[in-house]
């Protein structure tokens, strides 16, 4: 799926905002009754900072993909690229055997990112001060210079 935190947002609130117009009459009623939860199933998720959208190179592609969806719109997802952040707002996994991660590489045309088990593709990207723009055309302006191989902060 290519859903965000973003797209999903408005999805889940009409959802909720449904469910509880159908279960609160029965709520008031009396003919729903609270249940304890169960202490042993209980989560927890600190609060999401900035720095929770860096992606470390030691993560596998799929983390990293599923980051990036799950930061956007906030905190965005991003590595840093030439001593600044380069955000990612869409991006894919290309499996490989093979893989320093930190490397940078072309793939499809697109700029790639080495993790510890595959290429993260970047479909659209975002340097800071910038507007978004797809892959391709953030490879045109970066002159040959993602294609060396460079390692990732």
């Amino acid at each position: 799926s290519d859903a965000t935190t973003g797209t999903l947002e408005p999805v889940l609130a009409d959802l909720g905002a449904r469910t509880l117009v159908d279960v609160l009459p029965a709520w008031l009623s009396g003919k729903l009754h609270a249940e304890p939860q169960d202490e042993a199933r209980v989560t927890f998720c600190s609060l999401i900072k900035k720095q929770d959208g860096f992606l470390a190179a030691t993560m596998t592609a799929a983390e990293a993909e599923r980051a990036v969806r799950a930061f956007d719109p906030w905190p965005g997802a991003f590595v840093l690229y030439r001593g600044d952040r380069l955000a990612i707002w869409r991006a894919r996994v290309l499996p490989a055997a093979e893989v320093e991660p930190g490397a940078t590489s072309i793939i499809e045309r697109l700029p790639a990112l080495g993790f510890r088990d595959g290429w993260l593709l970047l479909d659209e990207v975002q340097r800071v001060g910038a507007r978004r723009v797809d892959g391709r055309a953030f490879l045109n302006g970066e002159r040959g210079v993602f294609a060396g191989g460079v390692v990732l902060a």
